[in-house]
């Protein structure tokens, strides 16, 4: 493994995942990519937390003056995503980026498309526990990452 993506969750089996893939990262010397996915339901609704807080405050700008939708939807991801990575992997000494991106709902296909991006070998996420005519009605993004990455995948369940 020299370079690895992991999809943060804010869960606690998804801190306790990106844990574990920084301890097994510093083992072997590679590198971690944090890929904060956030649906456009979630953008959204942080879009409107953000006004919301930007109007309580007599102001029009969230950060350094620029305008939050300035700022980008990726950015606003990253931002997200800074903010669940840095307490768990600021002590381990391994080096990380952090990826934002907004997502429809077809989370998998952005899942694989960042790792790709980012040239990555293996892929870390949290998966849901589903029955299998569960997955097959709804789908399963631990699933479908499975099959359609081309490398090693680690999921934990919930």
């Amino acid at each position: 493994m020299d370079r690895a993506l992991v999809v943060l969750s804010e869960s606690d089996t998804g801190k306790e995942l990106l844990g574990e893939a920084a301890e097994l990262a510093a083992g072997v010397d590679a590198e971690l990519v944090c890929l904060s996915a956030l649906t456009e339901e979630e953008y959204d609704h942080d879009i409107d937390v953000l006004s919301m807080l930007d109007h309580a405050e007599g102001t029009t700008s969230h950060g350094g003056g620029r305008s939050f939708e300035e700022e980008g939807r990726a950015e606003l991801a990253r931002n997200e995503g800074e903010r669940l990575a840095r307490p768990v992997l600021e002590e381990t000494g391994v080096d990380y980026e952090i990826v934002g991106r907004v997502v429809n709902d077809d989370i998998a296909a952005a899942v694989v498309e960042a790792a790709n991006d980012a040239d990555c070998d293996h892929v870390f996420l949290v998966g849901n526990r589903r029955s299998p005519v569960g997955k097959a009605v709804f789908g399963d993004v631990a699933q479908t990452v499975i099959l359609d990455f081309d490398g090693p995948v680690t999921v934990e369940v919930e």
